[in-house]
């Protein structure tokens, strides 16, 4: 019988994903990654083997490893911030007023939740279309934050739409930051 020795980094890993799914389901007693595979750590794995109908051996084999993987992932999505939008623009690329874009609907969006927050935000319906209101509203952002004033999104203009909005719209809820009722000055 080969002895397979486990570096103790792997175990704690497997120790914290152990604690962190007996605390999502509200076990008394997680254990404590110590980085030592005991009774504790056998028995957290036979728990979870049987929870999760996989043979219980109370050794992690490649099935358990995947169950485990697969049962993190699902309780840290509600922990981790949302992943980002990345919106790709081509070197040098613009969005142009009359222009067919499907990111211009994103632009009018992000201008309506700021819109919320400040009153002089000029209104920007969502439908599409690059239309007067929309480049009013990118010339309005555009002297706010400081840019030249074309009325064109570029790769400045939609890092300071996104940065003004991430700040003051936040999570959307409106409770952080605190509603700005005056002229915006980023």
């Amino acid at each position: 019988m080969a002895i397979v020795t486990v570096p103790e980094t792997r175990i704690r890993t497997l120790q914290f994903i152990l604690r962190a799914l007996a605390q999502q389901d509200g076990a008394p007693n997680p254990i404590v990654p110590d980085g030592i595979y005991g009774p504790k750590t056998r028995n957290a794995v036979l728990v979870f083997q049987r929870q999760n109908e996989l043979p219980m051996t109370g050794e992690v084999d490649y099935a358990t490893w995947e169950a485990l993987e697969i049962a993190y992932r699902h309780i840290t999505i509600q922990y981790d911030p949302a992943a980002p939008l990345q919106i790709v623009l081509s070197p040098y690329q613009t969005i142009n007023p009359g222009e067919d874009n499907t990111h211009t609907l994103l632009i009018q969006a992000l201008f309506q939740g700021l819109g919320k927050h400040y009153v002089n935000t000029p209104p920007c319906p969502s439908h599409g279309k690059y239309d007067s209101a929309t480049e009013e509203a990118v010339r309005w952002l555009q002297s706010c934050g400081g840019l030249p004033i074309t009325g064109v999104v570029d790769k400045p203009t939609w890092a300071e739409l996104t940065r003004v909005y991430f700040l003051t719209v936040h999570d959307g809820t409106g409770d952080f930051p605190v509603r700005v009722t005056q002229k915006h000055t980023p």
